[in-house]
């Protein structure tokens, strides 16, 4: 998936008379790392943070409705969790999954 890449595309906002407004897509690749512990504990507490009712979809939500962005975040998806595994980072071992992310605005 392309990452930082965006495209635009027409939607009608109003009655007949009123402009389009453009809506774009951006997609990123987000890596999540835990503590390296146990490879059963990292991978409980990442799923912690990715389900549904995890702090990552919470935060994702808040995106859209926070007001010091103007509300142009329209919708944050999730779309993927891939790549679970370990990662080096610093000289530091983690455990981690990289989330492929649609933003639109």
């Amino acid at each position: 998936m392309p990452t930082g890449r965006s495209s635009t595309t027409s939607t009608t906002t109003g009655p007949a008379t009123t402009p389009q407004a453009s809506t774009r897509s951006f997609r990123l690749l987000v890596t999540l790392v835990v503590n390296r512990q146990d490879i059963e504990t990292a991978q409980e507490e990442i799923d912690d943070h990715i389900g549904p009712n995890g702090p990552i979809v919470a935060a994702l939500q808040d995106v859209t409705i926070d007001d010091t962005l103007g509300h142009l975040t329209r919708n944050v998806t999730v779309n993927s969790a891939m790549r679970y595994g370990a990662y080096k980072i610093g000289g530091t071992d983690y455990f981690g999954v990289q989330l492929s992310v649609c933003v639109l605005a």
